[in-house]
């Protein structure tokens, strides 16, 4: 077997924000319950970028609902593979019971962690967001459902299993993805610009407006702001100007270290108060030790060779 190469929590770079004194989703001051302490980057794929007393309880409940169901169907046992924490304080097992189709019939068989063939479902997008071309999202708009694995051996541990196979996405919610990596980049860039943008997607974090937020979302047009990944996930706030205006974008790549996709969120426009953004939220650094011996390996992981093609 291919040994497992885990991503150590200490690796992603930590990071604080400033309070901003009002809920950033809602606008209101917290209440009785106050304001609580938002996780940019959710906590159980492994961000550590924390923006202070940026969320009131209503909203934390919204949210902290729709990430779990999202994390859970997109990342789901990868995470354990991945060194990732679980929520609410849980270990993993020391076997994984995999469901798998033999002769029309399902069956459930325990797997040990060196030998799960797990992966993630990701939604691809071979287009910028609309709204910089002023289009319509239509019934016509493709998107991608593609299968990825951290693992070099992923194939393998397939054929492992024996005659069978097994089971695919019984569903996917493509528009929860979206709201999904809608919040994180409005977060971000309001913590990262304390604010000063106006806003077109907030409304989306708070309610599902179904297939209206891929209108903001689309294929990296950006771009990696240097030559390597320095961290699990990374984020870049720009500014793109489109139609006569300038809005406000940002890039989510979760996962860069593994190259899977970078999505890019449009999440404002700017006004005479928007700070330029310098930087992106990793510091430009030497890697460390654990960076020079795994990156390469990492970013070599190949994808999983299943893919289908979705209208929505």
């Amino acid at each position: 077997m291919t040994p497992v190469v885990k991503l150590p929590r200490n690796h992603t770079s930590p990071r604080s924000f400033a309070p901003p004194a009002r809920c950033i989703y809602c606008g209101r001051e917290g209440g009785e319950r106050g304001l609580r302490d938002e996780h940019i980057i959710p906590d159980g794929i492994g961000g550590r970028l924390v923006y202070s007393k940026a969320s009131c309880h209503d909203c934390e409940k919204i949210t902290s609902a729709f990430e779990g169901r999202v994390i859970s169907q997109a990342y789901g046992d990868t995470r354990a593979i991945l060194g990732l924490k679980r929520g609410n304080g849980r270990k993993w097992p020391n076997e994984f019971n995999l469901t798998v189709t033999r002769d029309a019939e399902e069956t459930t068989i325990p797997v040990k962690e060196d030998g799960l063939p797990v992966a993630i479902w990701l939604t691809c997008l071979n287009h910028r967001p609309l709204i910089l071309d002023n289009k319509p999202v239509s019934g016509n708009t493709k998107v991608d459902l593609a299968l990825w694995s951290p693992l070099k051996d992923y194939q393998d541990r397939l054929a492992n299993l024996g005659p069978g196979s097994v089971p695919a996405a019984k569903s996917y919610q493509f528009d929860q993805f979206f709201r999904f990596i809608n919040r994180i980049a409005f977060a971000y860039a309001h913590a990262l610009l304390k604010g000063k943008f106006s806003p077109l997607t907030s409304e989306y974090v708070l309610r599902d407006r179904g297939k209206w937020i891929r209108r903001y979302i689309g294929a990296d047009i950006i771009g990696r702001p240097d030559d390597a990944a320095y961290d699990i996930h990374e984020l870049y706030v720009a500014q793109v100007e489109a139609g006569g205006l300038i809005y406000i974008a940002v890039r989510v790549h979760l996962f860069a270290l593994n190259n899977f996709p970078a999505y890019v969120v449009i999440v404002g426009t700017a006004n005479a108060e928007t700070e330029q953004p310098t930087s992106p939220v990793y510091d430009q650094k030497t890697p460390g030790k654990w960076l020079e011996e795994n990156s390469v390996l990492m970013r070599s992981h190949p994808r999983v060779r299943f893919r289908f093609r979705k209208d929505r």
